[in-house]
């Protein structure tokens, strides 16, 4: 397909202009894409009306050709009808050829410009692949444009250029020209755009669980964006608070937490967007909490004087039992003290100053005289006082 086919379906539909109108006329293609591959194609013809009398006389043609609209209209749709199956053909695409139109107007701020427009909606006129979408594989056989031409392809701010080859005159805002005179090679023009927006996928865990139990809420970005914000908001019986959160390289993520209050609770995931991606939001996820049994007990005062009576029970026997066995290991090391001092004894000969036993034994002197007092109560052992020195007998056993 090619632009010279355009042309002259064009040239061969109007009919002629009126010897009264002198002015040059300009072809413009205005081709404009949509996010389903579909494309709306605008022909038109301007015509500039300088004088009164040229637009009176455009004005009388424009009548002729709303009356011979149908017949003009027929004539255009099988001549695009024929192209499109041969795009389809070439292509390997399904495509069609769909609603017509032809209008004319006069534009301009003292209506200098008369419009012929014919338009048609070409489906499947783009190539799409995930997220990227291809214009231009049905201008295989090249595309020529005449001196003053124009072409026009506008695309939906959800998309972004990637690639427009041949470089086109201007790269405005969702919007390229190219102008005539031009002779595209084959496949060309050609735009590649890719899909700007974004999505969010929110799982939860649970959609029931208790106060006391733990909630996983994961999710996912795509495309996989790595490294970008998120928030999560989740609102509850008592407010609503917010989480930022980074997406891991493949743009997952993930958090774990309990929620402290009975009732419904509502998630949603949010992502503000960048310079190259749209911003988006995750549907809204809900779980329902009730209370836990740890946090009923708590709540039941009756449960509660309960817990702080067995509570008060087990310390007192905690210290009943401490006090019991500190008495039994305190008698059982006193034992051992009667032994190592009889023990002293019995190596010196069954008898010897105090203050040697105080050396050999390493005890205080208060402790020693306590264990000689007990032992000599007990009859094993004998004191007598020599001068200043206290002397210990070991006294035979009966």
């Amino acid at each position: 397909m090619n632009k010279s086919c355009i042309i002259a379906i064009i040239v061969t539909l109007v009919l002629p202009l009126p010897s009264s109108v002198k002015s040059e006329d300009r072809t413009r293609i205005r081709i404009v894409v949509f996010l389903n591959g579909d494309a709306r194609w605008f022909l038109s013809e301007e015509i500039d009306l300088p004088t009164p009398e040229d637009r009176d006389a455009f004005d009388n043609y424009t009548k002729i050709l709303e009356l011979n609209k149908e017949a003009l209209l027929s004539d255009f749709s099988t001549m695009i009808q024929n192209l499109v199956i041969r795009a389809s053909n070439l292509t390997g695409r399904e495509m069609t050829a769909v609603q017509f139109d032809m209008k004319t107007m006069v534009v301009g701020i003292n209506c200098e410009v008369g419009v012929i427009e014919y338009s048609f909606l070409w489906t499947n006129f783009s190539r799409i692949d995930g997220r990227l979408m291809t214009l231009g594989d049905v201008f295989q056989g090249g595309f020529y444009m005449y001196e003053n031409d124009t072409l026009v392809i506008s695309y939906p701010q959800e998309l972004r250029l990637i690639v427009a080859s041949p470089p086109p005159d201007s790269n405005l805002t969702n919007e390229v020209v190219w102008r005539g005179r031009r002779d595209f090679g084959p496949g060309e023009p050609k735009m590649v755009l890719e899909d700007r927006r974004t999505s969010l996928i929110l799982f939860l865990s649970r959609t029931e669980l208790a106060t006391d139990e733990e909630l996983t809420i994961s999710g996912q970005l795509s495309p996989p964006l790595g490294g970008e914000p998120i928030t999560l908001t989740i609102s509850g019986p008592s407010g609503a608070r917010e989480i930022s959160l980074i997406t891991l390289q493949d743009g997952s993520f993930h958090l774990s937490l309990t929620l402290d209050e009975p009732g419904e609770w509502e998630f949603l995931v949010s992502y503000p967007g960048s310079g190259t991606y749209l911003g988006c939001k995750s549907e809204l996820g809900k779980v329902y909490v009730r209370e836990g049994f740890v946090r009923y007990l708590l709540r039941s005062p009756f449960v509660l004087a309960i817990i702080i009576f067995a509570v008060l029970l087990s310390s007192f026997w905690l210290v009943w039992s401490f006090r019991k066995r500190k008495r039994a290991i305190g008698a059982e090391l006193l034992a051992t003290d009667y032994e190592m001092v009889e023990a002293v004894l019995r190596k010196a000969g069954g008898a010897m100053l105090q203050s040697g036993i105080r050396s050999e034994t390493g005890f205080s002197g208060a402790k020693l005289s306590r264990i000689l007092k007990e032992m000599e109560q007990s009859g094993k052992i004998r004191r007598e006082r020599k001068g200043r020195e206290m002397v210990v007998f070991l006294l035979k056993r009966q």
